[in-house]
Parts: C-alpha cells; sequence; structure tokens
C-alpha cells in the first residue's frame, strides 16, 4: 500500500444496514408492547397510535439508514509510516493509529450478505481493550488482502504467501461432517436440556395439583407418566439436535492449518471466519475435555490471545479453538504453540491439592446440601428431610472434582487442571507470565492454605490450593524466572509427590 487514503467498497453500505437495521428492531420491543396495549383503545386512540408507530418505526429507520451511509462516506484508511490509521465520523470526528507490532489477531469474516456481493469484513485486535481496535466491513478480498500483507510486513519485516494455506502444505487439522456431529452431539445442550426437563416437570407437577387436588392421580397414571416421559424426551431430543445445528454452522469445513510461525484457523458455514494469530501472541492453551468426550478420547484444543474480546462483534477471548482433536494430537499441537514444552501434560502426572483442600470441599458441599434441605422445609414440604440423602451424593461428587484437580510447575511451562465432568486442562509458557499473585481467605488462612494465581497478557490461571509457605515459595520463583529465564539457579525443580502429605 501506498499510503493513499482508501475507502469502503460502495456495497459496503447495504452489507452495513442489514446488521445495523437488525439491531434496531431487537431494540423496539416497547413498540411491540405499545402495539398489544393499543388493542384496548377506541377506534380514534388506535388510529392515531398506528400513525405514531409508523412515524417512531420511519423515524428510526431513517436514522439507521443515514448513520450507515456516514459512516460509509467518512470512514478511509491508510498505512503510512508503519502505521495503520482509520479515520471516521462527520459531526464526532474519530481516528486511531495502530501499530502493526502491537495487533494481536487479524480476522476476516465473510457472512451470507458479505458473500452475496462480493466483500469481506476485516477485523484488527490488539490487547488495549474490550473493543475491536479497527472494524473495516466492506473491503473486495484483493484489497483485504493487500492490507493484511502489509500489516504482516511491518510487524515481522517480511511479507506472508497468498491469502489462504498453501496447496502444497497439509493442513495441520480437519474436522470432518462427522466429527463436528460428535462434537455438537456432547455439547452441554444435552446436560442443560436435562436439567430444564427437572425444573419444568416439578413446576408443572405441583401448579397442578394446586390447581385441582383431584389430578393427582392422573398425573401418576401410567397415561400421564407416558405423557411426561414423551414430554421430556422431546426437549432432550429438541436440545440434542440444536447442539449438532450449531456445532455444524459455526465450524463447517474447519481446518487449522500452520504458515510463517502462525496459526490459520478456517470454518463456518453461514458465516465464514478466517482467523490468523501469530505464536509469538499465544498466550494460553487450554483443553476441555467433557466427560463422554473423554472416554471417546476428545478434546477441544483453544487458544488464547492477549486479545480480551467478549462483546458482539469481536474475536472474543479464546482467540482459536480446534472443536475435535484426538488426544493422541494434543501434545504435538500444545508444542507447536508452546516452543520447548518439556511434558505431555495429559501423561504426566500431575500434583493434587492440598489435603486440607478436600476437607474443605466436603464440609462445603455437607452445608450446601443443609441449606438446601432449611429451605425446602421452611416452604412446608412435607418430604424436606429427603433431600439430606443427597449428602452422600454431593460428596461423592466433591471428592471426584479434588481429585482430578492438579497442577505441575517445569523450567519451562505452568499446567494445572481442573473439573471431573467438564475437565480443563490449561497450559502457560513461564515467559509469557507478566505477574503472580496469591490470595487467601479467612477460611484459608485458617486452614493455612493458599492459592497462586499466574496472569499472562489478558488472562490467567489458579493453581489448586496449596499449603501457604509453599505458594508463597512458588510466587516468589515464578517471578524470578519471569526476570531470568534461562537461569537453571531459579527453575522451579521436580517436586517429590510424597512432599503434598
Amino acid at each position: 500500500m501506498d499510503g493513499a487514503w482508501k475507502r469502503l467498497h460502495p456495497a459496503a453500505v447495504v452489507v452495513n444496514l442489514v446488521p445495523r437495521t437488525w439491531r434496531v428492531v431487537r431494540s423496539l420491543w416497547p413498540l411491540a408492547l405499545a402495539l398489544v396495549w393499543r388493542g384496548s383503545l377506541d377506534d380514534a386512540s388506535t388510529a392515531l397510535a398506528g400513525l405514531i408507530d409508523i412515524l417512531l418505526v420511519s423515524v428510526f429507520f431513517l436514522l439507521t439508514v443515514g448513520g450507515t451511509v456516514v459512516h460509509w462516506a467518512t470512514l478511509r484508511y491508510r498505512v503510512r509510516s508503519d502505521q495503520l490509521e482509520i479515520q471516521s465520523g462527520l459531526i464526532r470526528r474519530q481516528e486511531r493509529v495502530i501499530d502493526p507490532a502491537r495487533i494481536q489477531n487479524i480476522e476476516i469474516v465473510q457472512t451470507l450478505i458479505h458473500r452475496a456481493v462480493g466483500l469481506v469484513e476485516v477485523r484488527i485486535e490488539t490487547a488495549s481493550g474490550s473493543e475491536v481496535e479497527g472494524m473495516l466491513s466492506g473491503l473486495t478480498v484483493s484489497e483485504a488482502e493487500a492490507l493484511r500483507h502489509t500489516l504482516e510486513h511491518h510487524r515481522a519485516d517480511r511479507a506472508l504467501p497468498s491469502m489462504g494455506p498453501s496447496s502444497d502444505e497439509p493442513p495441520l487439522l480437519v474436522n470432518t461432517m462427522a466429527e463436528l456431529v460428535a462434537f455438537g452431539a456432547t455439547s452441554g445442550r444435552f446436560t442443560a436440556a436435562i436439567a430444564i426437563l427437572g425444573v419444568v416437570t416439578e413446576a408443572w407437577t405441583w401448579t397442578e395439583m394446586a390447581s385441582d387436588p383431584s389430578k393427582a392421580s392422573e398425573m401418576f397414571s401410567l397415561p400421564g407418566a407416558l405423557q411426561a416421559i414423551a414430554i421430556g424426551l422431546a426437549i432432550v431430543a429438541g436440545a440434542w439436535l440444536l447442539g449438532i445445528g450449531a456445532a455444524l454452522v459455526r465450524h463447517w469445513n474447519f481446518r487449522l492449518d500452520y504458515q510463517d510461525e502462525g496459526l490459520i484457523v478456517q470454518g463456518g458455514l453461514t458465516t465464514r471466519r478466517r482467523l490468523e494469530i501469530p505464536l509469538r501472541k499465544v498466550q494460553i492453551v487450554r483443553v476441555s475435555e467433557s466427560m463422554v468426550r473423554r472416554w471417546m478420547g476428545y478434546g477441544t484444543f483453544t487458544l488464547e490471545s492477549a486479545a480480551p474480546r467478549t462483546g458482539e462483534g469481536g474475536t472474543e477471548r479464546r482467540a482459536a479453538m480446534a472443536p475435535w482433536v484426538a488426544k493422541g494430537q494434543l501434545p504435538a499441537l500444545s508444542e507447536l504453540v508452546i516452543p520447548g514444552l518439556d511434558i505431555d501434560p495429559w501423561q504426566t502426572t500431575l500434583r493434587l491439592p492440598h489435603r486440607k483442600a478436600l476437607s474443605r470441599a466436603l464440609s462445603r458441599s455437607t452445608v450446601q446440601v443443609l441449606l438446601l434441605t432449611a429451605v425446602i422445609w421452611a416452604l412446608a414440604f412435607p418430604y424436606a428431610w429427603l433431600t439430606l440423602a443427597a449428602i452422600p451424593v454431593a460428596l461423592g461428587l466433591a471428592w471426584l472434582h479434588w481429585r482430578h484437580q492438579g497442577w505441575k510447575i517445569t523450567p519451562h511451562v505452568v499446567v494445572a487442571r481442573r473439573g471431573y465432568f467438564n475437565q480443563q486442562t490449561t497450559v502457560v509458557s513461564r515467559h509469557r507470565i507478566q505477574s503472580v499473585g496469591l490470595s487467601q481467605g479467612i477460611i484459608l488462612r485458617a486452614l493455612g492454605l493458599g492459592r497462586v494465581r499466574v496472569r499472562v497478557a489478558g488472562n490467567g490461571l489458579n493453581l489448586p490450593l496449596m499449603a501457604w509457605d509453599e505458594a508463597t515459595e512458588i510466587a516468589r520463583k515464578l517471578a524470578d524466572i519471569r526476570r531470568a529465564p534461562t537461569q537453571d539457579t531459579v527453575c522451579i525443580p521436580e517436586l517429590d509427590e510424597a512432599a503434598e502429605e
């Protein structure tokens, strides 16, 4: 790019007008309430209210159209003096200057509307805040490619090859349709459906019995039970199919490529996304394994960069996700992202939390069940004492969650694991550590326990509970290795498993 100002394509007006109009329609719920209330008015009042509604809708639509046109007419961008400059606004002028060296992610998005007119949306993210720093919706593919090449050239002193992975380089990972179906079928929507089913069934039962006690015998008869089972199966099946459909739409034709010390993630059916992540910008590697997926030998591999994107229109904090990865592939992918990875986090035995942490978890679970029993008893439920039977279940779950936590610190990485039903393993390179913190509440202080939090740019991870003296020593050594990562004298040695006793 020669430094001259460039504008969005004229068709960007249509491309940006559709989502803006949809956002306005979603915000007009008070108008829908007014339409309902209008039904109780007389004819003259109804006609006047209808005219007011039409005027309001027209005003909102004209403002949306006008704002979209002004945005297109005033937005311009250029790369000059190794910096990206973006200007926009008519009355309130805005100008952003982005240093390519500070860019965390460059995402290219193509919705169905973009695809229809041959345009794309470019999202440029830094770690400076919770908004997309550079949003250019309405560039041609060639313009987006030229901008991406220029930014990569300035931040890495070399240009990338053409847009898309090289044809002679096989992808690191491809998810087939069958794998995406398996990913959607084992999503959390199935568990949520069961929980919702239980709440709805219980509420419906008590409502019917309260309105007509004579219906109790009908509800617990064979036809009533069969009807309840049919409704339950319909809810669970609907949630199951919804999870499969969402997985196919979001990750259709998913592929992960390695290119010039960076990863390229592509996928999507209605909205095609292409996200580039330089490996030097990756802060955290996280693998999620639900109980079913763990039994099947698969997990979900996610990378988090320093761009803390959580709002609509951004890449979100988890910048890239490989939905369905065989467990045998996880070490190789992790080593690619974290050079110097000296262990296999999924095969190495991790250190358990302190045994006092188990006592704390068991006590907390018992107290929670007792409080639930007291609340149900206060509601005059005649069989409230039956909830005490949940104490053994709660204690068993607390033990499972404690037993499946773990941590390990090597000279190169920090590893933490938590969860049983949805197990998450987090790996952080020690060279990425920004700060190390300690926390200890009243109860933890009484137990002599503490928690170490390792912070990286944009996020962090908590280690399981450990003795306070040990936590203090680990925090100090982690801070030392951050300042002098190559000195073996400050490396934390391999800790004896017996030491946790």
